[in-house]
């Protein structure tokens, strides 16, 4: 992680990932992008009252997975996460946080109706962390683009 070891927070886009796989359902890639939403556009999540964008995160296409090495001292993953608006009301996901593989955080089954989820939990001296992002209920990936909004790790 670039921003040095006694910065509080460090964020996940700063540091490409150890592992980044996006697996689609039919023949288009998605690769996971820094700091914007999947089709690279700024990353903008429905929030209960207004739209919420994101200057920070990754955006990525279910089925998705990224995982990153944790720095020393690590204490907390956070983020606010959901559908881009950019899908215009399609999609539906599901999405999980796992710290050494032992899964930490699942969300609930997400359309881009639902307002963004805050993510925050303890990592408990993990070395690798993985975000997943896979198809929703409906099983399709029409529209599943992802924000890991403000996505951190905390020391």
């Amino acid at each position: 992680f670039p921003a040095g070891d006694g910065a509080p927070v460090t964020w996940l886009s700063s540091q490409p990932p150890a592992k980044s796989v996006h697996v689609p359902m039919f023949d288009s890639q998605f690769p996971a992008r820094m700091d914007a939403s999947v089709d690279g556009n700024s990353m903008v999540i429905k929030g209960v009252t207004r739209e919420i964008p994101c200057e920070r995160g990754i955006g990525v296409h279910a089925r998705s997975e990224l995982e990153f090495a944790l720095p020393a001292g690590a204490q907390r993953f956070i983020a606010l996460c959901g559908l881009d608006v950019e899908t215009r009301g399609r999609g539906g996901v599901t999405a999980r946080v796992l710290a050494d593989g032992k899964e930490l955080w699942k969300s609930p089954p997400m359309t881009a109706k639902d307002p963004a989820l805050l993510v925050a939990v303890e990592l408990g001296g993990a070395k690798t962390l993985t975000l997943l992002v896979d198809f929703g209920p409906d099983e399709d990936d029409s529209g599943d683009h992802w924000d890991w909004g403000w996505a951190a790790v905390v020391k």
